[in-house]
């Protein structure tokens, strides 16, 4: 037999001089490993959990998107130089950038974009902010 790591409750019940079994189990917010495999429970079938789709459950039972994830082997060579430019001309142009420009410039979430541009000014000292991180916030290039 094998061990799953469920929790179930197991009660044992009397109803007309017969008596019964009745098992509980909790749903579980995340899949359940099984000799190497992960499961989840939908209505009354289970699914086999692999690869991207097991990444994706796992992210959504946490409250997370793909953009909350940070990459630790990303390096600046990674960036979409053409979107850089776009970026830079739009700042330019503008004297600054709002936090939803620059999200929808890159096509990410907020989190993101907050991220990044607190990085663009905090590590690289790129940008000036204008406020506080949050609604009225500008980011200006240095030197403009």
């Amino acid at each position: 037999m094998y061990y799953s790591g469920i929790t179930v409750e197991v009660n044992l019940h009397k109803e007309n001089e017969k008596h019964f079994i009745k098992i509980v189990t909790l749903p579980y917010s995340v899949p359940i490993s099984l000799r190497g495999r992960y499961y989840y429970r939908s209505g009354i079938t289970k699914q086999e959990l692999t690869g991207a789709s097991l990444n994706e459950f796992l992210l959504k039972r946490s409250g997370k998107t793909w953009d909350d994830v940070v990459e630790p082997r990303a390096t600046f060579d990674d960036i979409d130089v053409i979107t850089v430019a776009k970026f830079l001309v739009m700042t330019k142009e503008k004297g600054q950038i709002t936090n939803k420009e620059y999200q929808e410039l890159n096509n990410i979430s907020k989190a993101t974009s907050t991220r990044d541009l607190t990085e663009l000014v905090e590590h690289y000292k790129l940008f000036n902010r204008k406020g506080e991180v949050g609604a009225g916030t500008h980011y200006f290039l240095n030197g403009s």
